[in-house]
Order: C-alpha cells, then structure tokens, then sequence
C-alpha cells in the first residue's frame, strides 16, 4: 500500500502525540507496511517521530524487523537506537526508495533545521532554506 505525504506526516502527528490511542492507531497503521514499498516512509517516519526502536518491538513487530535489518542493529539490544541525517539519507538512497520518500525526508530535514535554526535566535522569518533532490541515475 502506498501512503501520501500527508499520510506519513499525520503518522508522526500521532506517534508524537501524549495521547496513547494516537500512538496504537500510528502503529496499528504501519502494521500495513511491507519492508519493499514502504521502507522509505517507514525510515521517515521513525527518524522524525522520535520514536523509540523498543515502542516499535512492542507494538509492531513487522516494522521493528523492517528497522533492525536496514538499519543493522541487534535485535537483542535493549538500545535507543537514532542514526544521524546524513546515514538516513544514504540508506534510502542505497535502498533505491522512492523518488517521492527521498523528498519528503529532505522537506521534513529542512523544517526541522529551520525549527533548530528558530531555537538558536534566528528570525527564520528572514530565513529561506531549500533543498533539491536530483537523483544519482540521471
């Protein structure tokens, strides 16, 4: 099943959410993903929600093992587990993710830097940052 960008943005809205029913919806949702079409939403989705790996173990098994493996982390581990943007971002690149995912990733990339950006004291208002995504097989 193919998500749309508003999809997998309302996706982290409730993963991100207190209210723990959001939470069982948001995974009760990706339970629907399969490791081939939706890895890139998936990643995306688990980079920017901050959700811990141990959540996704709990409360949906599938994607937990979708993560472990392309993210190569030891399922015995009891870690948090967050790789830094740029290994993200090669992982869906190495992965051959969809076009459509790689730039939904460097959307949600940028807001967060403005985000960080406004934090530091930056008016972001002056701020305008664009990133643009050819890919490597052109």
């Amino acid at each position: 099943m193919n998500f749309t960008k508003d999809e997998i943005k309302n996706i982290i809205k409730l993963l991100k959410s207190d209210d723990k029913e959001n939470q069982i919806l948001a995974f009760s949702i990706m339970s629907q993903f399969t490791e081939k079409k939706n890895m890139g939403d998936l990643l995306i989705i688990y980079q920017f929600s901050k959700t811990n790996i141990l959540d996704y173990k709990a409360k949906c098994k599938k994607c937990f093992n979708i993560l472990c493996k392309i993210l190569k982390i030891d399922k015995k581990q009891n870690i948090y587990y967050r790789l830094p943007s740029h290994k993200i971002f090669n992982i869906l690149e190495e992965n051959k993710c969809e076009e459509n995912s790689i730039k939904l990733y460097l959307e949600l990339l940028s807001y967060e830097l403005s985000e960080h950006l406004h934090a530091m004291g930056y008016s972001t208002k002056s701020i305008n940052i664009n990133i643009d995504y050819t890919p490597n097989n052109i």
